[in-house]
């Protein structure tokens, strides 16, 4: 698959902005979950580059054909039990390169990817969020990646994958040095492989497993001149298309002329040693019954299932949307309300009664509802004894006429009084 269209550079402006995806996740593409169920045969499209340790990769859902075959088809497969996706089995992986840059995060890695699907000798190919008809290779494929200490989806995402080498990249912010995500994610490279799109100091180094910050460098194809402006290579690409008269036109695009390598290779810093990748899971007879999501509770941990009665109104806490990361809270009717585990005193989570994968968080001081995380300090929550739900720094959730928020906790305000 070939995609053929100019690239853009980003107008620059004065701060940097997370770029999010603005569509749902599908049936194929649940929230980001640590232990969910060892299913060999998952069609679950979720992608997460977290760590050297815990990341996931696109690979065919069945041996036999070339990538360049089935990128719509290509499945998750994960380096933990995650996501509801396949698990990669020991021994896959060989070397693995993690690098986090203002602009991207990103995964390189080496292995025996015929463990994963891949043909042998496969030169592989490229997928993204866009393919040939626009709903992306794989089709319904998304991907997240932790920042913030939060794991979060992202619109922008490359991958390459052949039957020796992995590398994918997830672009995080923009602009960066003037240039947006799609810019830094520029997918229309395929036939070039990982070391020239993703080029990274000591990246594809054999044997080594380890965690680094990085310089971003320059964008895929990317070339700076030395009056300060920029070249930008496009792949040399030859076609035909037939007019209404039924007369063939032939076009290229692109040059013949190759770039010997990218522009530059940026440093890391930072570097810290990470494990190889090991589950140490027979996949093909799994001896542990894994939970199809986080154990909602401790078994010290005594909670109740309950509806929050907001005092300031006749109202009870819920959502102002379907449940996903950063669904609002709401003030809704008491009867449609659904339930919290909660705990008096913490601090601790609160979780959404309908499913325990989510938690109310107070990122941005902001009244949500976020995937589950145990140090996550946004969602460490106090229930205390006049029936505040309160974060640190003296905020306390509070209903303002239907509007939930994080504001500063104040006397005799039944706006932030939540009776259980």
């Amino acid at each position: 698959m070939l995609n053929v269209a100019l690239i853009s550079l980003a107008t620059l402006a004065s701060t940097q902005a997370h770029i999010f995806p603005t569509g749902t996740m599908g049936p194929t593409n649940p929230m980001p979950t640590m232990e969910t169920a060892i299913n060999q045969d998952s069609n679950a499209r979720l992608m997460s580059l977290n760590s050297a340790d815990d990341f996931c990769l696109y690979a065919p859902p069945s041996y036999g054909e070339p990538i360049g075959n089935v990128e719509a088809e290509v499945v998750a497969w994960c380096t933990k039990p995650r996501n509801n996706a396949r698990l990669i089995p020991d021994g896959t992986i060989t070397s693995v390169h993690y690098q986090k840059t203002p602009a991207f995060v990103q995964i390189t890695a080496q292995g025996d990817f015929t463990k994963v699907n891949v043909l042998d000798g496969d030169a592989g190919g490229e997928l993204d969020p866009h393919g040939a008809t626009g709903e992306g290779n794989p089709v319904g494929g998304n991907v997240t990646a932790v920042l913030d200490g939060q794991e979060q989806s992202y619109e922008e995402w490359m991958s390459f994958i052949s039957s020796d080498i992995f590398c994918a990249r997830v672009c995080t912010n923009e602009p960066v040095d003037g240039w947006n995500t799609a810019t830094w994610c520029e997918h229309k490279l395929d036939e070039m492989g990982c070391g020239f799109v993703m080029p990274m100091e000591g990246a594809y180094n054999e044997g080594e497993f380890e965690n680094c910050d990085a310089d971003a460098g320059f964008p895929p194809g990317v070339y700076p001149q030395d009056d300060g402006s920029y070249s930008t290579f496009r792949q040399h690409y030859e076609g035909s298309y037939t007019g209404g008269d039924g007369s063939v036109t032939s076009y290229t695009v692109g040059t013949t002329v190759t770039p010997s390598g990218p522009a530059t290779t940026p440093a890391v810093s930072n570097c810290s040693p990470a494990p190889s990748p090991s589950n140490g899971i027979d996949i093909s007879t799994p001896s542990v019954n894994y939970m199809a999501a986080p154990t909602p509770v401790a078994l010290n941990d005594v909670r109740y299932d309950l509806y929050l009665h907001a005092a300031g109104g006749a109202q009870c806490l819920g959502l102002g949307s379907e449940p996903a990361n950063n669904a609002p809270l709401a003030a809704v009717d008491c009867e449609d309300a659904p339930k919290w585990s909660i705990r008096r005193g913490g601090p601790s989570l609160i979780r959404f009664g309908p499913d325990n994968n989510y938690c109310i968080d107070a990122g941005n001081n902001e009244g949500k509802i976020y995937t589950c995380y145990d140090n996550q300090p946004n969602q460490q929550l106090y229930f205390t004894d006049d029936d505040r739900i309160a974060h640190d720094g003296g905020l306390c959730l509070n209903d303002n006429y239907g509007y939930i928020s994080f504001e500063r906790c104040t006397d005799n305000n039944q706006g932030q009084v939540f009776s259980a």
